[in-house]
């Protein structure tokens, strides 16, 4: 069964182009962003990370048709986003992407770049309860760097730069092995009449340029009643996350690392950064260490559903919703 735009339907009646990627596939694969989890999965969508750690990869699935962006249009449990950063990838239970202009028509032009429908989990009823634990460990460094000049290039007279008299590796100095930990623990089950998930997760990853990272705190909580001859369902659902990321400039201390003069020193015989005296040419380590600050997001989404069905089928829905962002910077 695939969620379409009116609801579900199987997959060999559908005729529009609609792929579908199961929960699993997305959680085996250590992410951030569960988008960063579709890249190379299906044919025609682009995932574009820019490599900075915890920053959301871009995605195009129709192309770039406007110039006004090109982000696709995001559905999670029924309600419209504009991104879903604040899901945890071990929540997803589906995911549906919808490129072609039949599967998007229903929702005009705000599907014009194409549609991402995501099923959360939730408990099954009469299931007893079980407590789940994902994690892992990753470590990440430079896979390629650039053949630069190095001191002896300079004191055999190339390049206008003058021998001071050092062996400085710049790009060494800013950059790092970074460690990345994640923990996800899941807990859910259910009765006759009543069935429950909930989640809590911990992520703190570190980027190769050293201040650079973030760690991200969420929960996710979801409970289902029945009653009447299983005619009403009563469904709330929390989501909460507190998300932080160091503030730094990490392109232009990059660029800074590699047009440094490879023979100067980093500090002074004083313990002062070493500057110079060109425009525009500075110390990219005391750029590093000073530019300090994170910024802080935290989001709530509260949902609440109530669903009638007297007669099996035939289904009457109320969805009320809350959704609050707050950023602090410095």
């Amino acid at each position: 069964t695939v969620v379409i735009g009116y609801g579900s339907a199987k997959k060999r009646d559908l005729t529009g182009s609609i792929t579908n990627i199961k929960g699993e596939e997305i959680a085996n694969k250590p992410a951030t962003n569960p988008l960063s989890s579709l890249q190379g999965k299906i044919a025609g969508v682009q995932i574009i990370n820019n490599g900075r750690a915890g920053d959301d990869p871009e995605i195009r699935i129709r192309g770039t048709n406007s110039i006004n962006g090109y982000k696709p249009l995001y559905i999670v449990d029924g309600l419209f986003n504009d991104n879903i950063n604040f899901l945890n990838p071990e929540d997803i239970e589906s995911m549906e992407v919808l490129k072609d202009p039949s599967s998007l028509a229903i929702f005009g032009v705000r599907g014009a770049n194409g549609v991402i429908i995501i099923t959360t989990k939730t408990g099954k009823r009469e299931q007893k309860a079980t407590v789940t634990y994902s994690g892992y460990v990753s470590f990440s460094k430079w896979s390629k760097k650039a053949d630069f000049m190095t001191p002896d290039d300079i004191r055999s007279g190339i390049g206008a730069f003058s021998d001071e008299g050092y062996d400085t590796d710049w790009l060494k100095a800013i950059s790092r092995t970074a460690v990345t930990t994640d923990h996800n623990v899941g807990i859910s089950g259910g009765s006759q009449s009543t069935s429950y998930y909930g989640s809590v997760s911990y992520r703190h990853a570190e980027g190769v340029m050293k201040k650079t990272g973030n760690e991200k705190i969420a929960m996710n909580f979801d409970i289902s009643h029945w009653m009447l001859n299983d005619m009403l369902k009563i469904n709330l659902n929390l989501v909460a996350e507190n998300y932080k990321y160091e503030v730094n400039d990490a392109t232009a201390i990059y660029r800074q690392a590699v047009i440094r003069n490879p023979t100067a020193p980093i500090w002074n015989e004083d313990g002062s950064y070493a500057t110079g005296d060109r425009l525009q040419y500075y110390n990219p380590v005391a750029m590093q260490a000073e530019q300090t600050g994170e910024n802080r997001t935290t989001t709530t989404r509260m949902t609440g559903n109530i669903t009638f069905e007297p007669i099996k089928g035939w289904q009457t829905n109320l969805m009320l919703a809350n959704n609050r962002s707050m950023t602090r910077y410095g």
